[in-house]
């Protein structure tokens, strides 16, 4: 026990702090970001961080009992010392160490992406574990002298709980949209048309981003990642009730392995990973669509308004959940709003030039971190839960560790976008046409692997 302890404090004590200092290290002279050096100023700022982390571990083990980790956390919640000013603050105090060091010593990667990074990251690591955790151990937490701040916030995002509760109620729409047509021994599901829309949409970004040089890679690359999700599926989805599932992180690992084999065969890869990059958001966005038919990746029961109800009785929510009726968070939206602001930003930085191995990771990080929050409210019962965290959430963490160790490769700029090529058309629909089988056509009385989606 103390051992592990020991190594759990190192990792957020040294390695973190370490690989952040890495990471700031390997992007200088590459982040085309405006410099702020002040060394008293950041000092200062990085000083105060320092001393309201230390206080606030101090009043943990003084007044909670425990230690400042999630996997030995007290066993009392403190509300006294800087806990009664901030919620947080052990984050707090490390963001701005962060910052304060970065401006004192002048790097704008540390400014402009480390900082921001380690406040979303801390963010994450509350919304996709910690708050609940904590609040079903302790009991919610009283208010803190800043809530009237904070709680601006909270009332802002109140005014839009209607816009929420609308989205929410035609998502429930489409959740309960299931159509099929059987032809022979095959069954089409009406998801399918969701599944080729989204490959079309990423083929055709690519397309257009990269231009005839995107032929015959895009398509390649396609094929290799739809594989890659099927037998991803087959190894931690697959089960008699889903003979052909697909898993996201298998197309990401099929993908970049088919970018390493081209890349030995002397292609130039970084343009292309950084345009699927591009891409992967809008089509994760789109293909969730056919999540919420198909009733996969669905959220746990949840007494939120915007929370939405599976009553078909071909949905997996009804099927193997056996949530039928009740309501569930809509996980798919999540996903869908937090890829529409990842590949909104990924849009930007290829606009803006920046290198392909800063956009390739960028899209890794988002992703991880999007996925580690999203995966925290679903509620699928045949995912296995890892020392407290759903086996998914570590892919996610690995997703982030990649995107930090591949955004610091220097590569060249993006190109610029090139001429558009009017076979990209043509390709992007049969790639979409294949997505479509794949996805939304089965063989409903075979029990043969891959033969049947549900």
């Amino acid at each position: 026990m103390m051992l592990a302890r020991v190594l759990y404090a190192a990792v957020f004590v040294a390695v973190i702090p370490l690989v952040l200092l890495g990471w700031a290290n390997a992007l200088e002279g590459r982040v085309n970001l405006p410099q702020i050096r002040d060394p008293v100023s950041g000092s200062v700022i990085a000083l105060a961080g320092v001393a309201l982390t230390a206080w606030a571990m101090v009043a943990l083990w003084r007044d909670g009992g425990g230690l400042p980790m999630n996997a030995f956390p007290p066993t009392r919640r403190v509300t006294r010392g800087p806990f009664a000013v901030v919620r947080h603050p052990i984050y707090t105090g490390f963001v701005l160490a962060v910052a304060g060091v970065s401006v004192a010593a002048g790097s704008s990667p540390g400014l402009w992406v480390i900082t921001p990074a380690s406040a979303l990251g801390c963010a994450v690591l509350l919304w996709g574990y910690e708050n609940d955790a904590t609040t079903r151990r302790l009991g919610v937490p009283p208010p803190t002298a800043l809530s009237p701040i904070t709680g601006v916030f909270a009332r802002v995002a109140g005014w839009a709980k209607p816009v929420a509760v609308g989205l929410a109620r035609a998502a429930e729409r489409i959740a309960n949209s299931w159509r099929e047509w059987r032809v022979g021994p095959l069954r089409v599901i009406n998801h399918a048309a969701y599944a080729a829309i989204a490959a079309a949409v990423g083929s055709m970004i690519c397309g257009v981003l990269l231009g005839p040089d995107a032929r015959p890679w895009i398509p390649m690359l396609a094929l290799v990642c739809l594989v890659g999700a099927a037998l991803w599926g087959q190894v931690f989805v697959g089960a008699p009730s889903s003979l052909r599932p697909f898993g996201y992180f298998g197309a990401v690992l099929a993908g970049a392995l088919g970018l390493a084999c081209m890349g030995l065969m002397g292609e130039t890869v970084w343009p292309l990973a950084a345009a699927l990059a591009v891409a992967a958001p809008w089509v994760q966005a789109i293909g969730r669509l056919r999540c919420l038919v198909q009733g996969c990746c669905h959220g746990a029961p949840t007494d939120r308004p915007w929370a939405i109800r599976y009553r078909h009785p071909r949905s997996r929510v009804c099927r193997v959940a056996g949530l039928c009726g009740v309501g569930v968070h809509p996980t798919p939206c999540y996903s869908m709003i937090a890829n529409a602001v990842i590949g909104a930003f990924l849009a930007v930085l290829w606009a803006q030039r920046a290198e392909a191995s800063i956009i390739a990771g960028a899209y890794l990080i988002l992703a991880g971190m999007a996925r580690f929050v999203e995966e925290h409210t679903r509620g699928e019962p045949h995912t296995p839960v890892v020392r407290g965290l759903r086996v998914y959430q570590w892919f996610a963490i690995a997703s982030v560790a990649a995107g930090i160790s591949l955004s610091a490769i220097p590569t060249d700029g993006v190109p610029p976008i090139g001429p558009f090529d009017p076979a990209t058309i043509a390709w992007s629909l049969i790639v979409g046409l294949v997505y479509g089988l794949a996805m939304g056509v089965d063989v409903l009385d075979s029990t043969r692997r891959f033969a049947r989606l549900t």
